[in-house]
């Protein structure tokens, strides 16, 4: 265990490491030999070249370690191959300090990374379905090929986030992990962590409130438990994922994780989130995918998905807090009640 506000020594109180006194986060011993398979699920669209490329961007520091290898699983029609990204990835090498050249980095490509195509109905689930069969590590992450940046809370770029997933991902009562997923544009939280009462309300822990924020009883600081964590940032088991039979691809994009979270718990596995870790993601495209109407659950998809797990969602999630409420999507600073205005204002 470590303190989030690891200070300099120097005794200046206005170091930015000092802004989170008293606040915690415990780091796991990390495997020094990874097994990871990264699952880049990559929907047709105009800027797919240079999403892929800034991921691989991100994930060339982890290359270097001969267990970690990347998948990335290209839906739609449209022709692609690795050649596809050598440009946006010169110039990224280019305009960031990476210790490698452009040379080094597409041979580490070369020899790391497959290419998987799809061709069936282009949903997120079957995306990473198809990925998983062509994985060789002994754990999986899936990393959304909208992410342009992952930072830890206070230690910046440099900590080893990959690392700590999977370390959190082998405690034996832990089935996934996952990390704050932020808007990119806004830095606000896009999601920490799903929510879903017995009535089948869903929603997403912290959506909208600002990074620099502590979160409910300082939920945005460090691990916390959740029902289920979106899989734009996502690392779980190879044997748990096969334990729980995959993804569901009948069900839309929108359920998929909250399916895959409810089964870990059926099967006695905790999901962690790793709030300190944040993935910059896109929110437009986040919007697009998650949130329209081809991907959001029909009324008839949503019954047929209470009617297998009603029985078992009790009123209240049992990591959201009773005395707050959901709004729209937004699971937050909600009280249960309604204040007058002067009641709000009055000090």
């Amino acid at each position: 265990m470590y303190s989030a506000s690891r200070g300099s020594g120097d005794g200046n109180a206005g170091d930015e490491e000092r802004s989170l006194s008293g606040t915690y986060d415990v780091s796991y011993l990390e495997d020094p030999a990874l097994s990871v398979s990264v699952i880049v699920p990559s929907l047709e669209n105009a800027s797919r070249s240079k999403r892929l490329a800034a991921v691989l961007l991100l994930l060339l520091p982890y290359l270097k370690q001969p267990g970690v290898n990347v998948v990335l699983v290209i839906g739609g029609t449209q022709p692609f191959d690795l050649s596809d990204v050598e440009e946006p990835l010169s110039t990224g090498l280019f305009d960031t300090a990476y210790s490698m050249n452009f040379e080094e980095a597409n041979l580490l490509i070369e020899k790391q990374v497959k290419i998987v195509r799809y061709k069936g109905t282009p949903r997120y689930s079957s995306l990473i379905n198809a990925g998983v069969k062509s994985a060789e590590g002994k754990f999986l992450c899936f990393f959304d090929d909208s992410t342009s940046e992952v930072k830890h809370r206070v230690y910046g770029r440099g900590e080893n986030w990959l690392g700590q997933m999977v370390a959190y991902a082998d405690d034996k009562e832990i089935g996934g992990v996952g990390g704050l997923i932020v808007n990119h544009e806004q830095k606000v939280v896009i999601s920490s962590g799903r929510v879903i009462d017995g009535d089948g309300n869903v929603a997403d822990l912290h959506r909208s409130e600002s990074i620099e924020s502590a979160g409910y009883f300082a939920r945005l600081l460090g691990s916390s438990n959740c029902t289920a964590v979106r899989l734009g940032c996502f690392v779980t088991g190879r044997k748990v994922f096969d334990e729980i039979g995959g993804l569901d691809q009948k069900l839309p994009d929108d359920l998929v994780d909250l399916e895959y979270g409810l089964c870990l718990r059926e099967k006695g596995y905790r999901s962690v989130v790793l709030s300190q870790y944040h993935f910059f993601q896109n929110e437009p495209y986040f919007a697009e995918n998650f949130d329209s109407a081809k991907s959001l659950s029909s009324d008839p998809e949503r019954q047929r998905f209470l009617k297998k797990w009603g029985s078992q969602l009790p009123a209240q999630d049992p990591f959201y807090s009773p005395n707050l409420r959901f709004v729209g999507r937004s699971a937050k600073f909600h009280l249960d009640v309604d204040l007058p205005e002067d009641a709000l204002t009055s000090t």
